[in-house]
């Protein structure tokens, strides 16, 4: 499932279901007599306003057929195409029409585009899964196509990052075609969104993660990490008008990691992880004036090494969500210092920090999935 402001999107195999959580009405969509397949890592993408909806699904017709006896069954072998429905009159768009799997990654702010992938590997329910992929834009009106590289490695929605105005995006990728996927060799770029001005600003050998735009849409907050530099990540500030790189030293308020940017314009949030007094430290830290806000000092009752996976900071950076010991989800409130379960699982389900969880905030709280295992 995936929630927007007021709506909540259901997919369940080959069928679309939207339910408005305010009149409480089912919507399915329909798209006539076209078959579709959706599958698990095809998640849907609400629009910035709430509206719409894009999601990728495989398809039937002979447009999606890879090179092979296509048979009858979409999932296996043909490839997934981008749809969007749209809430306020029922519609579904088609926008893209080929044989390469076109994932949904992003919307641009202002609405207009969609951020997506393509995989041209013929592996059918596979191609759009660990495998290097083109970025590309879509417009969602004229369906007009814009690549931005060829060689992008997007398996997940956070390594792609749009720019607040809408102006250029910031991604993973790889330098060439032969490269395969490398979650350990992964370079940050950024590109204007007419596909011009593809910068590089991770160097050769260092691999990197994206920590997002400030609200001006001028500075990338992003890391660097290089194993042949004594293996330390550094942490960088890439101004889009000037071109320059600067580094961001934080040690001083130490050991930590990096959340990204605050609420608060021209700030960053920093989490300190106090392993010796079982702590957890949220500053915010003003980078013009040097000056620092804690937001949040609790203590993580019964927890054992290693700190607990931060799931993430709620819109208004008044409460933090951690799991702890592979087992609990807790929030942290600003206000409740002390913390509070709002999860509590039974003996057979177990929350997996390796990364099969996954979680984000919406305004109406966190929404998220983790795989289980049971205990026979």
């Amino acid at each position: 499932m995936v929630a927007g402001r007021s709506h909540l999107a259901h997919v369940d195999g080959t069928r679309l279901f939207v339910a408005d959580t305010v009149t409480h009405e089912m919507h399915e969509a329909d798209f006539g007599d076209l078959e579709v397949t959706f599958s698990i890592w095809h998640r849907p993408v609400w629009s910035p306003d709430d509206t719409r909806l894009a999601i990728s699904a495989f398809t039937n017709d002979d447009s999606t057929c890879l090179d092979m006896d296509c048979g009858y069954h979409p999932f296996t072998t043909h490839t997934a195409e981008i749809f969007v429905f749209d809430m306020r009159d029922q519609s579904v768009k088609r926008l893209t029409h080929n044989a390469t799997s076109d994932e949904v990654v992003a919307w641009s702010p202002d609405g207009t585009s969609l951020a997506f992938t393509q995989a041209s590997v013929d592996e059918g329910l596979f191609s759009a899964y660990w495998y290097t992929t083109s970025l590309a834009i879509v417009d969602i009106d004229t369906g007009s196509m814009t690549e931005l590289h060829d060689w992008a490695q997007v398996p997940v929605r956070d390594y792609v990052a749009w720019a607040p105005d809408g102006l250029r995006l910031a991604f993973i990728g790889t330098v060439d075609e032969d490269t395969p996927y490398d979650p350990y060799d992964q370079r940050v770029f950024v590109v204007n969104r007419d596909g011009s001005g593809l910068t590089q600003l991770t160097e050769e050998g260092a691999w990197g993660w994206i920590l997002g735009w400030d609200d001006s849409g001028r500075r990338l907050l992003y890391t660097s990490y290089d194993p042949s530099n004594r293996g330390e990540s550094e942490r960088r500030i890439w101004d889009a008008v000037t071109g320059t790189v600067a580094l961001l030293d934080l040690d001083h308020l130490g050991q930590g990691s990096l959340r990204g940017w605050s609420r608060v314009s021209g700030n960053v949030l920093y989490r300190v992880g106090e392993t010796s007094t079982s702590y957890e430290r949220l500053l915010r830290v003003d980078l013009d004036s040097g000056e620092i806000e804690q937001l949040l000092n609790a203590r993580i009752d019964g927890h054992s090494p290693p700190w607990p996976e931060v799931l993430g900071l709620s819109g208004d950076e008044r409460q933090l969500a951690v799991i702890i010991d592979d087992d609990r989800l807790v929030v942290y409130s600003t206000a409740h210092q002390q913390g509070r379960s709002v999860i509590d699982f039974p003996d057979s389900v177990s929350l997996d920090p390796s990364g099969s969880c996954w979680g984000m905030w919406t305004a109406s709280g966190i929404r998220g999935g983790c795989e289980y295992r049971q205990d026979v």
